[in-house]
This record gives C-alpha cells, sequence and structure tokens, in this order.
C-alpha cells in the first residue's frame, strides 16, 4: 500500500486490496470444492476453512449482539443466512468425504 495523506485515497486502495484478497481467495475455495469431488484431503482442508468460517461468523454474531448499537432485521436475517449456508456446506463437504471413503 502506497503512503498517502488522503484518507479516502488510502481507504479506496485498502479496499481494493481486500477486494483483490477476496477473489483470490474465492478462486481457490472454488478449485478446491472441484478437488474435493475426488481427494479427500481436499475435501478435509475445505471443511476445515468452512469450520473457521463459521467459528469466524458466530463472533461476527456474538460481537453485534453485545455491540452498542442494534442490528437492523435485515442485517441480522443476512447473518442468519450466511451461518445457514456454511452449515449446508459443511454437510455437503461432509457427505463428500463419506463417500470419497467407503
Amino acid at each position: 500500500m502506497s503512503e498517502t495523506k488522503d484518507p479516502s485515497g488510502s481507504r479506496d486502495e485498502l479496499h481494493a486490496l481486500f477486494a483483490a484478497e477476496d477473489r483470490k481467495e474465492k478462486a481457490h475455495r472454488a478449485e478446491r470444492w472441484n478437488q474435493a469431488q475426488t481427494s479427500v484431503s481436499a475435501a478435509k482442508d475445505l471443511r476445515r476453512r468452512l469450520q473457521v468460517d463459521l467459528e469466524e461468523e458466530d463472533e461476527v454474531r456474538r460481537l453485534v449482539a453485545n455491540g452498542p448499537t442494534k442490528p437492523s432485521a435485515e442485517e441480522w436475517t443476512r447473518l442468519q443466512q450466511d451461518r445457514v449456508e456454511l452449515l449446508e456446506q459443511i454437510a455437503r463437504i461432509d457427505a463428500m468425504i463419506n463417500r470419497l471413503r467407503t
């Protein structure tokens, strides 16, 4: 990140870095999902990553719930949807692991 005294420029640069990292992570996850179809180790790696995501999501929910301002119903709904999606992905990868082991 370049040094600047322009806070909005720094913020934009930071957002761009996070967006680039997010794209890389999504591409890596997509690759892992493909590999998990035939590889127990890839499936286990993906499951570990999903479990970390779930733990982080739960921590966000705790922080938001105990924060000074209460989230809107829409924000709570989105947090719940994210959690449900993670649980569904974990169940899916667990089924893959079981299938690969047999």
